[in-house]
């Protein structure tokens, strides 16, 4: 088995998504280091997935908050592949001061669609970890967030939090609360969904612009009780 020189994989990340494009805001690939892109196993999802994703999602894609890496396990493969391709086309990670985005990106620029498919499949068949409340306070009070998840998030991502292909809306009951919170003011910013393609990221940004810090904060703590079973549809106005 070749060995993956696994230390040195963050830091040419790193490096990679520190690069600019000298505030032009375009979205163009950016180049890839030859020694990351030789960490990629066409043979061997597995392998890939050990030396690419795990570094900073974990080997089992628990995830590390300590590197805002969300755990990733049991996400549908077709969403890891969208979310993939979203960062290859620049919808993600184009935003100059998203560095995490930015380095995603160099990520998907390594994967070609084949290499992709294998290692969502991969990641789809890992055990799922819920969504749970990890903040500080206790749970802020759920009323108000429940009613604008029935009336402004349960038509794409439906009553139970699970996405729809259909509609490329995330399965959100898989992924970490804070991470949730950190996407929402991501779109609030203008950091996602603002490309011109991105058709379905502008309909994210619509939405976030309409909710404060606190309803952010509650949201993530909804989303928390949405995966433990609570049913948002009595709120539909």
């Amino acid at each position: 088995m070749r060995t993956v020189p696994f230390l040195l994989f963050p830091a040419l990340i790193i490096l990679a998504g520190c690069s600019d494009d000298q505030g032009t805001g375009e979205s163009a690939p950016e180049p890839v280091d030859p020694l990351v892109a030789g960490l990629v196993f066409p043979d061997d999802p597995g392998q890939t997935y050990a030396a690419v994703c795990a570094v900073c999602h974990g080997p089992k894609g628990e995830g590390n908050r300590q590197l805002l890496a969300p755990s990733i396990a049991g996400l549908p493969a077709w969403f890891i592949e969208l979310q993939l391709s979203q960062f290859r086309e620049g919808h993600r990670g184009a935003h100059p001061d998203d560095l995490h985005g930015r380095q995603m990106r160099q990520v998907a620029l390594l994967l070609d669609e084949a290499a992709t498919h294998a290692v969502a499949l991969q990641i789809e068949a890992m055990e799922k970890i819920p969504t749970v409340w990890t903040g500080e306070k206790p749970a802020p009070p759920l009323v108000r967030a429940r009613r604008i998840y029935a009336n402004q998030c349960m038509s794409c991502h439906r009553f139970n939090g699970t996405g729809e292909r259909v509609f490329r809306s995330a399965p959100l009951i898989g992924l970490p609360d804070w991470y949730l919170a950190g996407q929402l003011k991501k779109y609030r910013a203008g950091w996602r969904g603002t490309q011109p393609a991105d058709h379905y990221g502008a309909k994210m940004v619509a939405v976030s612009s309409r909710l404060s810090d606190q309803d952010i904060e509650e949201m993530a703590a909804y989303l928390a009780a949405l995966a433990a079973g609570d049913d948002p549809r009595p709120e539909m106005d």
